[in-house]
């Protein structure tokens, strides 16, 4: 294991380097094969190779003196592949901590969009680079412990992923970083989600939070605790807010946003569990030292027809911003910026912001966008460095379907895993459904 006080670095150009446990280098699907942990996306880049593929989708690296990109396996068709990017995938273990990661991108043809991502696929790095052009990147890297299939793991490793067609990385450094964290709590709108392999933006799950350290910069280290499922009861029951107050000190900000799960049960109503859990978790923050910031749910794509939109979080909202009054802490309405958008596109036109599969999820363009709208309001509240230049806007492109196994599987004596199926959805309702409990 490499010593948390140490700085290391890989470079790209030569022989490829592939990863082996405790030392550092590139993941390929026979990496994944020795290592298949790496198969668990809480426990990886979140780049996660679809059940009806082999580890063999994920590519073979081509090296030269530029550095390093990923090149399809000989003899292995990728699914869909038209305006898909297989993504070159560097880890190195560390132990735990804050880290800063600095990339060195080389284009060796012009490449419209290129993507950074650090630890489980959040955003740290988008810009355009043109034939020639190399690019020095450097981002905050968060390595903490993590549940992943309902057990609390210990993470110790940095994981940085590139795509970009024609780009090649040169070389990684990472060093330890003295930073404070920005920690988030919540629900499957704010986790950091997984891609399938090849990658779309428009066609994968994402969560606003993964998007974050592309807007804070150098001012803070993403933390994101959020998780799919959850709600203010769970976050607290299920350890997840154990494990983070075990990573927070005074400076720490803790951004807070549910609603989503709570609706679904009787207990957490709006006015009652809700409103009473919030406020236990301010209680408790403040305390701690850390600044928590209340943010009102993601709105959903819902209506009731074509003309009417339909608010199924509305009493959320109206809580957390009463909260906020009450306590005198900043907030972020999310839920009022967002329906805005989407009552003013209207139901089809909003659909480019969501997973294609549902009206709950975003897909990265939506995330990048609510993330964007989230740090300006941090930003407005003076609560981020407002002098560093602002990420350019990311307009939905490229493909949005999500990618869908070959019609003849079952005679291939492929097995479809339960996990393959949409998040919950609940889509065109016009009341919440309470479960039978």
């Amino acid at each position: 294991m490499q010593n948390t006080t140490q700085a290391f670095s890989f470079t790209g150009a030569g022989a490829p380097q592939l990863y082996a446990r405790g030392g550092s280098g590139l993941v390929t699907g026979a990496v994944l094969e020795r290592c298949p942990e790496l198969t668990v996306p809480e426990l990886g880049a979140s780049f996660v190779v679809p059940w009806w593929c082999g580890p063999g989708i994920l590519g073979v690296p081509d090296a030269n003196a530029d550095g390093t990109c990923m090149r399809p396996t000989p003899g292995t068709e990728l699914p869909d592949g038209a305006g898909r990017t297989l993504p070159l995938w560097f880890r190195t273990d560390t132990g735990p901590g804050c880290f800063a990661v600095t990339a060195e991108l080389f284009a060796e043809r012009p490449c419209a969009d290129a993507l950074l991502f650090v630890s489980r696929r959040r955003l740290a790095w988008r810009g355009a680079l043109q034939a020639g052009q190399s690019v020095t990147v450097t981002a905050l890297c968060d390595v903490s412990p993590i549940y992943a299939a309902g057990s609390l793991c210990k993470v110790e490793s940095v994981d940085v992923a590139l795509v970009g067609d024609g780009v090649r990385l040169r070389g990684v450094t990472v060093a330890p970083a003295d930073v404070p964290r920005l920690c988030l709590m919540g629900d499957s709108t704010v986790t950091d989600q997984n891609s399938p392999v090849p990658y779309a933006p428009g066609a994968c799950y994402a969560g606003w939070g993964q998007m974050m350290p592309l807007y804070v910069g150098a001012q803070y280290c993403v933390s994101n605790h959020a998780h799919s499922g959850l709600s203010t009861e769970t976050f607290r029951n299920e350890g997840h807010y154990e494990n983070l107050c075990a990573l927070l000190r005074p400076g720490d900000m803790v951004l807070i946003q549910f609603g989503h799960n709570d609706q679904k049960w009787k207990h957490l109503a709006a006015d009652t569990g809700y409103r009473a859990n919030l406020l236990r978790y301010l209680d408790e923050l403040r305390v701690l030292g850390a600044a928590p910031v209340l943010v009102t749910p993601l709105a959903r794509n819902t209506w009731k027809d074509a003309q009417t939109y339909n608010d199924l979080l509305a009493d959320n909202a109206r809580v957390v911003l009463e909260l906020a009054a009450q306590e005198s802490l900043p907030a972020v309405d999310l839920h009022a910026w967002m329906m805005r958008g989407i009552q003013a596109d209207g139901m089809d036109a909003s659909r480019r912001w969501y997973h294609p599969c549902d009206y709950t999820h975003l897909n990265d363009f939506g995330a990048y966008r609510v993330a964007g709208f989230v740090a300006g309001e941090l930003r407005r509240l003076g609560l981020l460095d407002g002098a560093r230049p602002w990420p350019a806007e990311w307009a939905p492109c490229g493909p949005m379907e999500v990618l869908e196994p070959p019609q003849d599987w079952e005679q291939r004596g492929l097995v479809r895993p339960e996990s393959d199926k949409p998040l919950v959805d609940y889509g065109m309702i016009a009341e919440f459904p309470w479960p039978i409990q």
